[in-house]
């Protein structure tokens, strides 16, 4: 579907699916894109909860999203536009659960994009996740709000450790749990630029389906299309299990002004230790700290207490996407001109080997004299 908004023409595509469990086949998945006065929206929220109540809270989700950016004024910087929307889907989806126990209150994670004349802006909550597809390469741009990142991000363990960890349905944050929630946006947008595409996808496609394959099937199948690609992307995740609803959102950038290429990554958020597990869903899903004391998960009975606080230690120093990555370090500039320091390194040597033959001789005159 092509859309323009704000000097950003984009074409966005997207496919859901719920899945090959047959205790998932009520998709709990919701995807949405809007032209706003604020730029080009793309959405895609993940619900929780169980059935009916989990696609209640992302239908939602995408829902609030797309009405509150519409109506923010226009003053409003897009990044806060962005992050306004999400808090309001965040107090949107805890009414939804209005009456139900902590355990099993509905909720949802959400991951957005916003594209306008300066850039993309990025927000997302919980593990639904945005890639950036650049040059035929698929590079991840969001960091899960999980219990498995949180260990990776400490160090505690690998990437390769994280896919088959325990904890990895465990995730820190989610729209609904609480009337607020911690919006994690970039600090400052993402340049983009014609070719660029965004994919938003929840975790039933990234749990089966990684950067390497992501690639693969997109260079394959994006000449097709990009509804083609989606259908291949989802198709690659049920072929491998299809464990949960599977949701692929494609933008695709058509056209967009000039822009730099220089961008920050993605900030790194870390919970303080001590807080508690708020949620246990009939999805297997639970919100937790995103580095527990001693790296030790907790339950519900041995932690009461308030939600997690998010501490962002903020942004890390920028990094430069360049297409022609320049070549080996020129060498340092000698101290002494070229022609100078050859005749000099010459002299030494010549130096150095005139003395070790008037040593040997020495040597060999003192043996002579002493054997007589």
């Amino acid at each position: 579907m092509r859309r323009v908004a704000r000097s950003i023409t984009g074409d966005v595509a997207e496919v859901s699916h719920p899945g090959q469990d047959p205790e998932k086949q009520v998709n709990e998945d919701c995807s949405g894109s809007a032209a706003t006065p604020h730029g080009l929206l793309g959405v895609v929220c993940d619900g929780m909860g169980g059935h009916s109540d989990g696609q209640q809270a992302s239908q939602t989700a995408v829902r609030t999203i797309i009405q509150t950016l519409s109506r923010v004024p226009a003053g409003v910087s897009p990044r806060d536009a962005l992050a306004q929307s999400l808090h309001a889907a965040a107090t949107a989806v805890y009414a939804v659960g209005a009456g139900a126990a902590a355990g099993v209150r509905p909720g949802s994670t959400c991951v957005a994009v916003l594209l306008h004349e300066e850039g993309a802006e990025i927000a997302h909550v919980g593990d639904s996740r945005a890639y950036l597809v650049r040059g035929g390469a698929v590079r991840q741009i969001t960091d899960d709000h999980s219990v498995v990142r949180g260990l990776v991000n400490a160090g505690v363990i690998t990437e390769r450790e994280a896919r088959h960890h325990p904890e990895a349905n465990k995730i820190t944050r989610a729209l609904g749990m609480s009337e607020t929630v911690d919006i994690e946006t970039r600090p400052s947008p993402m340049a983009i630029q014609p070719g660029d595409i965004l994919l938003l996808c929840t975790d039933g496609l990234s749990d089966l389906v990684d950067t390497d394959d992501m690639t693969q099937e997109l260079e394959k199948h994006l000449p097709a299309g990009a509804d083609v690609a989606c259908q291949k992307l989802v198709d690659l995740a049920n072929t491998r299990g299809g464990h949960d609803n599977i949701t692929v959102q494609l933008v695709t950038v058509i056209d967009a002004p000039p822009m730099s290429l220089t961008e920050p990554p993605p900030t790194t958020l870390v919970a303080p230790p001590g807080h508690t597990l708020l949620i246990e869903t009939p999805k297997e899903r639970a919100i937790l700290p995103t580095v527990p004391d001693e790296f030790v998960p907790r339950t519900i009975e041995e932690t009461p207490g308030p939600a997690p606080t998010i501490v962002d230690r903020g942004p890390p120093s920028p990094t430069v996407i360049d297409p022609h990555p320049p070549g080996p370090r020129p060498r340092q500039p000698s101290l002494l001109p070229a022609g100078k320091q050859g005749r000099i390194l010459l002299a030494a040597g010549t130096l150095v080997a005139f003395g070790i033959v008037v040593a040997v001789l020495l040597w060999w005159l003192a043996a002579l004299l002493g054997g007589e």
